[in-house]
């Protein structure tokens, strides 16, 4: 029985030292390769045995603020401050993967282009690495590079393991898909990353339809990082996540009934749901339903769980299924929730369709010689029968012919050619019913009146402040970028308001919001922008599930001395700026801006690119805003420009004179200026030559312009007798010219025309444009100031006999 015994545990204990669970450990960090991509340095692990034929994740992993840095080291020290646990010894065997740790700052858009490149190239190199198993991982700065990995390039990624640091989380709720499992502790006082952050992100995503699991420590403040990489059910959660798929691998809740697909259309007005939960591990103690539109209650069963009666309201419903289990954590405590969403739309009047309300935007008046319109049609629909909309801009009438940029577009552009009145159409269909609008758009040839912000340090008063620092009169105070000078109501859950009188009536058409904070969001979600008529308070502006800190709200033109925003009671109101644009009593005019498309410019063929640095200024009407377009007037070849801006570059197909322009509009007027650029091409290639003397019959003039810098018999040598010699070209017509090379000598053994000079016909006389003494060189480049000529000569010391293996003189016509 003993030696029984002493083969078991013997048994036993090579089990565990060959591989069994206690004797994982971390890698070596000496098995990840050093490695760069576009300047980016990264660590590469590759799987141990990597088998092209079969498939495998890749795992990136992005550190923190702490090892930013280019030594390809510090991202990996303290086992990647956990992050190594993901290839442990036993992950290698079981669930091989491959883990790429590159090196940077995560919040520089260029890195991050780096990041993705990085994994594209993997991807080439290592055809295993399957194109949808990329999954991102990153702690503290790390995590929010996780978020902006998952926000920027959503057609790479497909989960996201967030540690920390919640960013770009209202472009993420575009992708209902994304999977995500984000970890953070309570306690968490590291300044950037509060836990309140990122509460307010997992709600907001899964408001939107999106499922995210969620671990959240009671304790271990901002290094939880060990600990959450061996979370027991994470590598298989990781190891099972593929793009544009709701991971189902425990930690996971999904709905079944009344629909396993992510949209549901009803006729009712509540709901029965029904699905599965985790697993034993997961240890759900509870689970909640919610809806976006209000309302939450408890579910019956938690592996297999129930609902009956859940409300609905008429129109999109996102109802979220959300169970709470075990943070995997005996000392950091906490739990762990996870959820399903189905995006319910209630129709109570039945599933018959209803025709789409088309809304071709408001009308406007151009003037010209600006020619095109920005058009902002929308539409809303009841999302039946598909949910996909159509729509077709026409014209109804006008002096001249329309031109759409995008005739299948809500948001295109409109171009004319004669001025007056237009009646544009928007027509919007759902497959099955179709709806239109009309918007009147002028074109004139009278100046338009410029609208003004007249709320500016306006008198201004609020329903409530958050202290004394973020009073009423921040929010028009013209300042929209200092965090102090905002206006933050009280945080209790109710609607919020801030009221302006203008002092006078204006006819507004316009409004502006800065909101938020910083660039981490919080943006005024829902709001309404009112005006008093006298009587009432009118909405003229109303925004719902908002995202952006910056919005422009665009409306017919309404009379009224006092406007008022009303913010929903979703969040406090944080609120920079407010500006609402109208006429004043005294319209200022428009002008055009003023443009200077900067000086002409010399260029040396075969070098084809010349950098355009052109200015503008404006009277800051009518928008402030200037837009910028450069263009090929004439010229022998096609003009690549690099971009729409003053400052741009322009990349020429051919030598030759080109006439170039800038044109500068404010979205009324519009400016233009010219500059020349001349490429200048050797003129002096094959053109009839003279010369006072030759050496012999091989050595003649015509080699010295024949192309050929190498060959010691095709150059022009002179005769050999103590006087000055000089080689003349006739260039065959008038050119502009400013730059010379001269190729002399005998190979490798000098004999460099020592003294000589380039002198140009001019006024019947040979005048001296290059003067050099002393050459030692072989090769000589020299530019001058630009001249016109049909003639150039090549005048050499006497000192020595002239050695001319090539000339070229550089220009272009001068006419």
């Amino acid at each position: 029985m003993k030696k029984a015994l002493s083969m078991i545990i013997v048994g036993a204990l090579i089990f565990f030292l060959q591989g069994g669970l206690l004797a994982a450990s971390y890698p070596n960090t000496s098995e990840l390769e050093y490695r760069s991509h576009d300047g980016m340095p990264y660590r590469l692990f590759i799987p141990k045995n990597y088998d092209q034929s079969k498939s495998y994740t890749l795992v990136v992993f992005l550190h923190g603020s702490g090892e930013v840095g280019s030594d390809n080291e510090a991202q990996l020290k303290n086992n990647g401050n956990g992050s190594l646990w993901l290839i442990n010894t036993d992950y290698q065997v079981s669930h091989p993967v491959f883990f790429a740790a590159p090196q940077g700052s995560w919040g520089n858009a260029a890195v991050q282009a780096k990041v993705a490149g990085m994994i594209n190239a993997l991807k080439q190199e290592f055809s295993g690495i399957a194109t949808d198993r990329v999954i991102v991982t990153g702690l503290s700065l790390g995590g929010a590079g996780t978020y902006f990995m998952m926000s920027k390039y959503p057609d790479l990624v497909a989960a996201g393991v967030p540690m920390q640091g919640p960013k770009d989380w209202q472009t993420i709720a575009n992708n209902k898909n994304m999977n995500i499992w984000h970890f953070h502790a309570a306690d968490d006082n590291s300044g950037y990353h509060p836990i309140s952050q990122a509460d307010y992100t997992v709600k907001y995503l899964r408001s939107y339809g999106l499922n995210v699991v969620y671990t959240r420590y009671n304790t271990g403040g901002h290094g939880i990082w060990p600990e959450a990489y061996k979370n027991p059910q994470l590598m298989s959660w990781i190891y099972a996540a593929r793009k544009g798929v709701k991971t189902e691998v425990s930690p996971f809740l999904k709905i079944k009934s009344p629909a396993e697909t992510d949209t549901f259309s009803t006729s009712l007005l509540n709901l029965s749901l029904s699905g599965v939960a985790g697993n034993a591990e997961t240890n759900i103690s509870k689970v909640e339903w919610k809806n976006s539109r209000g309302g939450t209650g408890a579910v019956t069963g938690t592996g297999n769980w129930s609902v009956g009666n859940v409300p609905v309201v008429e129109g999109e419903n996102v109802v979220q299924i959300i169970a709470t289990g075990t943070s995997w954590s005996t000392t950091k405590g906490g739990n762990t929730t996870f959820n399903d969403a189905l995006i319910v739309n209630s129709n109570p009047n039945g599933t018959v369709n209803k025709a789409p309300v088309a809304n071709a935007g408001v009308d406007q008046s151009i003037q010209l010689p600006e020619d095109t319109v920005h058009l902002q049609g929308n539409a809303t629909d009841d999302g039946q029968p598909s949910g996909t909309l159509s729509y077709s801009w026409n014209i109804i009438s006008g002096p001249g012919p329309v031109v759409f940029a995008d005739v299948d577009n809500a948001i295109t552009t409109a171009t004319i050619s004669v001025a007056g009145k237009y009646v544009l159409s928007l027509t919007v269909s759902d497959g099955e019913l179709s709806d239109s609008d009309e918007v009147e758009v002028t074109f004139s040839e009278e100046p338009v009146i410029q609208l003004e912000n007249v709320a500016l340090n306006k008198p201004v008063a609020v329903d409530s402040i958050y202290n004394a620092t973020y009073i009423g009169a921040n929010a028009v105070d013209g300042n929209k970028t200092d965090v102090n000078s905002r206006w933050l109501s009280a945080n209790n859950g109710e609607y919020h308001w801030i009221e302006i009188d203008l002092e006078d009536d204006y006819e507004i058409s316009e409004l502006r919001l800065w909101s938020g904070y910083k660039t981490s969001g919080y943006a005024i979600q829902n709001y309404w922008f009112q005006a008093w008529n006298g009587n009432e308070w009118v909405d003229i502006a109303v925004r719902q599930n908002n995202s952006s800190q910056q919005t422009v709200d665009i409306f017919n033109p309404v009379v009224s001395g006092i406007v008022r925003l009303v913010c929903g009671n979703e969040d406090l109101a944080r609120l920079y700026e407010i500006e609402v644009y109208g006429v004043p009593h005294v319209a200022v005019l428009n002008q055009k801006p003023v443009v200077n498309a900067g000086d002409d410019q010399f260029l040396t063929w075969p070098g084809n690119t010349v950098n355009l640095a052109g200015t503008a200024t404006d009277d800051g009407l009518p928008s402030g805003s200037l837009t910028y377009l450069w263009s090929k007037i004439s010229g022998p070849g096609a003009v690549s420009f690099s971009s729409p801006a003053l400052d741009s570059s322009a990349q020429f197909a051919a030598p030759g004179k080109y006439v170039l322009q800038l044109t500068v509009s404010d979205g009324e007027l519009s400016s233009s200026d010219q500059i020349i650029i001349w490429v200048m091409d050797n003129i002096c290639l094959n053109k009839p030559v003279t010369a006072d003397s030759v050496y012999n019959a091989t050595y003649l003039a015509s080699k010295a312009v024949d192309g050929d810098k190498t060959n010691t018999s095709s150059r022009w040598l002179s005769a050999n007798n103590g006087m000055e010699h000089w080689i003349e070209i006739d260039l065959q017509g008038e050119y502009m010219v400013n730059r010379m090379k001269l190729w002399t000598g005998y190979v490798n053994y000098g004999y460099a025309v020592k003294n000589f000079r380039l002198q140009a016909w001019r006024n019947n006389s040979w005048e001296d444009v290059v003067v050099v003494s002393g050459n030692t060189s072989q090769f000589r480049e020299e530019s001058f100031a630009a001249i016109v000529t049909g003639k150039v000569r090549l005048l050499c010391g006497s000192d020595d006999m002239a050695r001319v293996y090539e000339i070229e003189v550089f220009g272009t016509l001068a006419n």
